[in-house]
This record gives structure tokens, C-alpha cells and sequence, in this order.
């Protein structure tokens, strides 16, 4: 796209608020990822919204377009998504950690590095871990250990009903419940 392509389209998706989260939920074509970084899109996560009474973190529909892109070009998207300046605003780590659930091991690896240190340092609460991060948490979090190396892929566990869950094994041990104590 040429320079003054891009910059009509960047007019036209930053029209009005409801342009700019329409266009960006509703892509998945990885050919738009250069000029939309070009474009600096992916530069300004949101910042929580605080008032006297209330705290609000809004999400980010460029890092949604990212997490559904990261498969198709997972180069890209780190380049991109380790770039992610920094925000107090967990859904965009949130996000984040969705993008790196995407990701091949070690780059997933690298990003979960990142989300490690921002986790370190925040002093609120955390709403929830996203779905698609959840299913390989032990993993990513083996990973984001800068001194561990990064496992090898898990093996999903067998579905044995019959047997007792204590007699299940899986190459990658469940970590402890935080909720035990």
C-alpha cells in the first residue's frame, strides 16, 4: 500500500469509535498486519479508566486481531506483540498471554517472559487468566522462568474413565491448586 493509501485507511478506521472496534473485531486477514503496524495501531494499549468510585480496563481490539492472527504469522506478530509498550490495564497483559498461548514454544516462550515481569510487579488483583491461555498455563509459566529452558510440547493426557485419576499420567504434571491450602 502506498503511504497515502495507508493513511486514507487509517482515517477511515479511526472515523469514529464504532469504525475502529468493528474493523478491528471483524479482521483476521494477516495481510493488513504490516501496514497496521506501520500505521503504528499496535503502539498505545489502553490505560485503565479510573474515577473516585469506580476503575475501568478497557480492552484492546488490536491485540484481539493479534490473537487471531498469531497462528498464521507468528513471526510477526511477537515482533509485534514484544514491542507492546507497557500498560497498567490487565487485559491488554490478558491479551497478551492469549497471543502467546498461539505461539510456538519458544517464541511463546519470549513473550511469556514478558508477561512474567509485568505479573512480578502488579499490585492488584488479577480478574482471571483467558481461556486460551489457561489450557497451557504450565507450560507457559515453565517457560517464562528466564533461567528454565522451554519444555517440551505436553502430551495430552489419555481419557481412561475406568481408571482412578491418580493412576492417569501425563508428560506434564498439573501444578499445585492455588485455591488448596
Amino acid at each position: 500500500m502506498t503511504e497515502t493509501k495507508l493513511e486514507r485507511a487509517a482515517a477511515l478506521i479511526r472515523k469514529s469509535p464504532a469504525s475502529y472496534e468493528y474493523f478491528f473485531d471483524n479482521l483476521d486477514d494477516p495481510a493488513w498486519l504490516k501496514s497496521l503496524d506501520a500505521m503504528k495501531f499496535f503502539r498505545s494499549p489502553p490505560e485503565p479508566e479510573r474515577s473516585e468510585d469506580w476503575v475501568r480496563y478497557p480492552g484492546w481490539a488490536e491485540a484481539r486481531y493479534l490473537v487471531r492472527v498469531a497462528e498464521q504469522v507468528p513471526d510477526e506478530v511477537l515482533k509485534i506483540a514484544l514491542a507492546i509498550p507497557g500498560s497498567d490495564n490487565p487485559r491488554v497483559h490478558q491479551n497478551i498471554l492469549e497471543i502467546a498461548a498461539k505461539l510456538p514454544g519458544s517464541m511463546a516462550a519470549r513473550l511469556a517472559r514478558k508477561a512474567a515481569a509485568w505479573l512480578r510487579g502488579y499490585p492488584a488483583h488479577l480478574v482471571g487468566i483467558p481461556s486460551g491461555a489457561a489450557s497451557r498455563s504450565p507450560t507457559i509459566a515453565a517457560w517464562a522462568k528466564p533461567s528454565s529452558p522451554a519444555p517440551p510440547p505436553a502430551t495430552p493426557c489419555p481419557a481412561r474413565p475406568s481408571t482412578p485419576p491418580s493412576a492417569n499420567s501425563c508428560s506434564t504434571p498439573s501444578p499445585p491448586s492455588p485455591w488448596k491450602s
